[in-house]
């Protein structure tokens, strides 16, 4: 499944924030900003990373050892944790990095998540080509993560309301900035972040085929009792039935509705036939909504899955077979 767009919460860590042992200024700020972000993101189904600096008390990054920082960011330290105030979701990746005491690592592309694997493979695997990248600190991590990214080919915007710089001089962030965009990322804000990420289809439920021996004393129960409304009445014949069903036998079809829920009610034209036949009450098929349907059955052709294709009236109605013989009707836009 391609997700193409991501969140990246860079090293939003209590080390970094007001009392903290390296503390960027106003770098508290972020936090409920780059939460609206993760909202956001998470509603649409979109991965969100939260990277952090994970070091072993003694690395080459510490002054103490010959770098240029204080100690921050050690393992398994309050300092190391995330901000108490940042909403990560449940699903979150966590992402390590600066754990080789003989590196002074700052970019995200040199983590791994909790199984070791490398930042960049993970959004290889999950098909991310656009990163949405804020967090601390601007002139650093943020800076060293971004320009990796766009050097290995990925689109980056820059979260210009979710980011601080420690500024060692006064005007680094300002010329961390700029030399991102020199090397092109472009700059993001929260106002306009729905336009740059729209809500994705999602996979769902279409509707749900049921056989019946007396449709209407069906409907009627799902009208009355639940609050269905009837939609459509119909009479489908044997060749499509046969063909998209497996049903060798006219059907009478009624369509219920309520709000996203529908239903197709099929009951045989002739209920002896259907006995003869051996066709039962029960749910026979339901519709897989997949968004961009040519494309989802595309992919399944190249998989060798077998697709029924039934032409009805000027379209085409695609359905695949579970191994127990239910049928999956393929619908989208």
């Amino acid at each position: 499944m391609r997700l193409e767009k991501a969140l990246l919460v860079v090293s939003v860590q209590n080390d970094f924030c007001s009392g903290g042992a390296l503390t960027v200024p106003w770098g508290d700020d972020v936090v409920p900003v780059l939460n609206a972000y993760i909202e956001l993101f998470s509603e649409r189904r979109l991965p969100v990373f939260a990277s952090r600096n994970w070091h072993p008390k003694r690395s080459k990054h510490f002054r103490e050892f010959g770098g240029q920082w204080p100690i921050h960011c050690v393992q398994n330290t309050d300092g190391a944790r995330f901000h108490g105030a940042l909403t990560l979701p449940q699903d979150v990746i966590v992402l390590s990095k600066g754990m080789d005491p003989e590196k002074d690592t700052y970019s995200d592309f040199e983590s791994f998540d909790s199984n070791g694997v490398a930042f960049s493979d993970i959004l290889r695997i999950l098909g991310i080509d656009e990163l949405f990248v804020g967090g601390l600190a601007t002139d650093s991590c943020v800076k060293h993560t971004v320009l990796d990214a766009l050097k290995f080919g990925f689109q980056v915007k820059l979260l210009m309301d979710g980011i601080r710089g420690v500024n060692v001089k006064s005007k680094d962030s300002e010329a961390a900035i700029r030399e991102m965009m020199k090397h092109g990322a472009k700059k993001m804000t929260l106002g306009r972040l729905p336009a740059s990420v729209p809500e994705r289809k999602r996979a769902t439920c279409d509707h749900i085929g049921i056989f019946t021996m007396n449709v209407k004393k069906l409907s009627d129960f799902y009208v009355r009792t639940l609050g269905f409304k009837s939609e459509k009445e119909e009479v489908f014949t044997t060749s499509l039935m046969r063909k998209a069903l497996g049903v060798h036998s006219d059907c009478m079809m009624i369509r219920l509705v309520s709000g996203d829920v529908r239903l197709e009610l099929f009951q045989p034209t002739s209920v002896r036939l259907a006995r003869r036949l051996n066709i039962s009450a029960g749910y026979n098929h339901w519709g897989y909504h997949v968004g961009d349907r040519g494309r989802y059955v595309r992919k399944l052709k190249k998989k060798g899955v077998p697709i029924i294709e039934v032409r009805r009236n000027d379209r085409t109605v695609y359905f695949v077979k579970d191994p127990d013989g239910n049928r999956i009707e393929i619908r989208g836009y």
